[in-house]
């Protein structure tokens, strides 16, 4: 499913670059209704569904009853079902979760529970049985999960920039790895079972991270959830390229030294000129900005208005 629609948007990314000129002399080109008519019309044959759902839910349940049947939560597509993996034994603010050991034969969640220093942080669900267990404690405001392309997991903290933001962690073996705990002072991993499985990425910085796109050639697109304030900048959109880029056919590592998030530089990008004149005063131009090489870059410095970082 996912090499489908990995076909589909390329299909619509190319249509749109390819054509964006010529559609656009015409009247434009929604692309919002074009990925809705391909859905409609080829479900089956690209996600072999019967059909997408034909309008957005506007049902509300209560608590109780989300309580009672999780999966009420949800409307689902004609031809879809549902189960119910874990209810009611997990963390109460479960976020992100990776797949493990793969999207094809997922048999765990790696999941981010977004809560305090004193609750887990990261926690692994048996999808089979719905047990839980913690991987580790100590991390705040836990968000983003992702398995990479070389065998680990990178999960990071929502919990701002600054000296001590949210930072960026790299697990090695996360089915070895249980009831560790982190201090966030001072950094370190104690206790429990494979402490040493983890790595802070010092390379790439500290600030609300929500997200991110992890290439195989270990190259790290991501955001900051900063909202503006008061005329003062959000958070802004940032790359990390490692200092070696790594081969995209290479296997999983067996040592977090091996991995490619070990050194690199942050960019920020900084959108500029429209059409041969500025957006704004304070954004001459687009483009990439580079950012500091420093070990705990303070990335948030790196924002679209500013000329570098760090």
């Amino acid at each position: 499913m996912r090499q489908r629609l990995l076909a589909l948007t390329t299909l619509v990314a190319t249509l749109v670059l390819a054509g964006g000129v010529a559609v656009a002399g015409v009247g434009g080109f929604d692309v919002g209704r074009f990925v809705e008519e391909a859905l409609r019309s080829k479900s089956m044959r690209l996600y072999g569904l019967n059909g997408p759902l034909p309008r957005s839910s506007t049902r509300s349940i209560t608590a109780e009853e989300a309580n009672a049947d999780p999966r009420r939560l949800a409307t689902l597509a004609r031809s879809l079902e549902a189960r119910v993996v874990t209810h009611g034994v997990g963390p109460a603010v479960l976020d992100m979760s990776a797949l493990w050991p793969s999207d094809r034969d997922p048999k765990w969640l790696i999941t981010c529970n977004e809560s305090g220093t004193t609750d887990p942080g990261l926690v692994r669900v048996n999808i089979a049985t719905g047990a839980v267990e913690t991987i580790l404690t100590g991390t705040t405001a836990c968000d983003p999960a992702h398995r990479t392309p070389w065998g680990t997991i990178l999960f990071a903290e929502e919990a701002g920039g600054g000296p001590n933001g949210g930072r960026i962690y790299e697990l090695i073996d996360p089915l070895n790895t249980t009831n560790v705990t982190l201090d966030r002072t001072t950094g370190t991993f104690s206790g429990g079972t494979g402490a040493s499985n983890f790595a802070i990425r010092t390379a790439i910085g500290r600030l609300s991270y929500e997200g991110f796109a992890i290439y195989p050639n270990g190259v790290v697109y991501f955001g900051d959830e900063q909202r503006p304030l008061n005329g003062v900048t959000g958070g802004a959109y940032y790359k990390f390229i490692p200092a070696t880029l790594r081969d995209p056919d290479a296997g999983p590592i067996a040592e977090l030294a091996d991995s490619p998030l070990a050194a690199g530089s942050v960019y920020g990008l900084r959108l500029g000129r429209r059409s041969g004149a500025p957006t704004t005063a304070r954004a001459p131009r687009t483009g990439w900005v580079a950012g500091s090489r420093s070990r705990r870059p303070p990335i948030r410095t790196c924002a679209p208005r500013r000329r570098r970082c760090g």
